[in-house]
């Protein structure tokens, strides 16, 4: 069933600050609310991959600036008369750990970013705690491990994107995070499959092109170029 088809609109009051939240298992049925829109205003659902700084190219809200990476018009759907909206769609494994932000068309303003994440995230063996995330590599390798001391030194094999956790972030300051492991493999895959050296290579960009991480389109994720590994991260 699709989102627009599966919108339930219900009147619950007062208009409030905007909040959007997302519960539930992924893939399957997720409850999505929101409220403090404009009442009985048009709202664009927007996706993308994770977190991210996107703008809008275009519509009637040309350069806003969303929380989201590789974002995408997915549909619009109205709000109801106190400016809420409740909606139960099923949402694919495809779409497991993409992230989802609703843009008010009235006002331009955009409620927080959510996560299609599946529930509560199971902790990792091997995780790196920075600034209230817990940083892992898709496999689960161990955070200090020199080059090639684990079973591979790179991730050529897709792993499945865990619930809870989403493909990190290619923001300020993770080429330091990356620096502190080395992950058996010389380079760590950020979101956009860019690319930051561990302590087994070089600080900071390894000098190749973003675009380096394999997507299955179904939730899943590889190195396309070695040696490196997808990093992800989840909230702690």
């Amino acid at each position: 069933m699709s989102l627009l088809a599966s919108l339930l609109l219900l009147s619950t009051g007062a208009a409030q600050a905007q909040s959007l939240t997302v519960a539930g298992a992924c893939p399957g049925p997720m409850d999505i609310s929101a409220s403090g829109l404009t009442p009985g205003g048009s709202v664009a659902v927007l996706t993308g991959r994770g977190a991210g700084s996107d703008v809008l190219p275009g519509g009637p809200c040309a350069d806003a600036v969303t929380d989201l990476g590789g974002v995408g018009y997915a549909t619009s759907i109205r709000a109801d008369g106190a400016g809420n909206i409740l909606a139960r769609p099923a949402i694919g494994a495809g779409k497991c750990g993409a992230s989802v932000q609703f843009l008010d068309l009235s006002t331009c303003s955009l409620t927080n970013r959510a996560t299609f994440g599946g529930g509560e995230a199971e902790p990792f063996e091997n995780e790196l705690w920075v600034d209230g995330y817990a940083y892992a590599s898709i496999d689960d390798a161990p955070v200090d491990a020199g080059y090639g001391t684990w079973i591979n030194n790179c991730q050529t094999d897709p792993y499945p994107l865990p619930e809870g956790w989403e493909i990190v972030p290619n923001e300020p300051g993770i080429e330091d995070i990356i620096f502190m492991g080395g992950w058996s493999t010389h380079c760590m895959l950020v979101e956009g499959g860019c690319t930051y050296g561990t302590f087994n290579y070089s600080f900071g960009n390894c000098f190749e092109p973003c675009g380096l991480m394999g997507d299955d389109g179904a939730g899943s994720y590889w190195a396309t170029s070695c040696s490196r590994r997808v990093m992800i991260r989840r909230p702690l």
